[in-house]
């Protein structure tokens, strides 16, 4: 027999950022999992949003591809609960939401916003075996 409380869902995992080649940077962000609070707030005010729209129109529709990029930013730093590490000109830059979400803007800064967003989606990150909480 399996014991199948033996696995939990963590509500946020610390998430080492890389470089492009693979490398550690010793960045690491602070992600909520899919049970955090602050995530589902998020996921929940996005699909409102589809179903306000739903209402108006009397039909589920696509949303436009431009808008969906626009707010991914937003979206993204409501789920981002942290980060250390991180600085520019040698002086560490204080986690907000709003300096995450401006990070997650910076189309320089692609490679970063498709590692958080891919880490997000992995829901086997914050799933571990329960001893190691």
């Amino acid at each position: 027999m399996y014991d199948l409380r033996s696995i939990k869902t963590f509500q946020s995992i610390e998430h080492p950022i890389k470089d492009a080649d693979g490398n550690p940077t010793g960045v690491v962000f602070t992600l909520a999992g899919p049970t955090h609070p602050q995530r589902k707030a998020a996921e929940h005010a996005r699909q409102r949003k589809l179903i306000r729209e739903a209402g108006k129109t009397g039909r589920l529709a696509q949303p436009d591809p431009a808008e969906t990029e626009a707010e991914r930013p937003k979206l993204l730093a409501a789920m981002t609960l942290g980060w250390s590490g991180y600085g520019v000109n040698g002086q560490p830059v204080p986690f907000s939401v709003e300096a995450a979400e401006a990070l997650y803007a910076d189309p320089d800064l692609a490679w970063l916003t498709e590692q958080v967003d891919a880490a997000l989606a992995d829901r086997q990150l914050f799933t571990k075996p329960a001893s190691a909480s």
